[in-house]
């Protein structure tokens, strides 16, 4: 509290954007005006932290269904600006996000992330989680 108005504590934030889903009276707003690459920069590193001792011991799955143009987390999400790809599973993280992102790309004739979000680097996270040695880029599709 500052000034009797709730208020976030930036000494021990760790900018995971959850205060204003979880206050019933939206009192706290996230300040989203932060440089776009280093809150892409964030999520890599918070998923890397995630995960970074489980080598070999963790399995990837993602749903490419309904993808929208802003995070699916929260109800102003907007409508899917690709179709549905189908579901997608890998041992490493970082190949994982390339294929989704190479099928619906490829499924859709055009690069839609760059299309609904032109001032950001769709592939920004990817490339930086590669950086950090959290996966490789390269794939192999396997259809069942």
């Amino acid at each position: 509290m500052v000034d009797k108005k709730a208020s976030i504590d930036h000494d021990i934030c760790y900018g995971c954007g959850e205060c204003p889903t979880v206050c019933p009276v939206r009192a706290i707003n996230v300040q989203w005006d932060t440089d776009e690459d280093i809150f892409i920069e964030k999520m890599a590193e918070f998923a890397y932290g995630a995960v970074e001792n489980k080598q070999n011991k963790v399995g990837y799955i993602t749903f490419v269904m309904n993808v929208t143009p802003l995070c699916d987390c929260v109800p102003w999400s907007g409508r899917p600006i690709a179709n549905d790809i189908g579901i997608l599973a890998s041992k490493d993280p970082v190949a994982l996000e390339q294929a989704c992102y190479d099928l619906v790309c490829k499924e859709m004739g055009h690069d839609v992330f760059k299309h609904a979000h032109p001032k950001i680097n769709a592939t920004r996270v990817i490339d930086y989680a590669y950086e950090m040695g959290m996966g490789n880029k390269d794939y192999e599709l396997i259809k069942l």
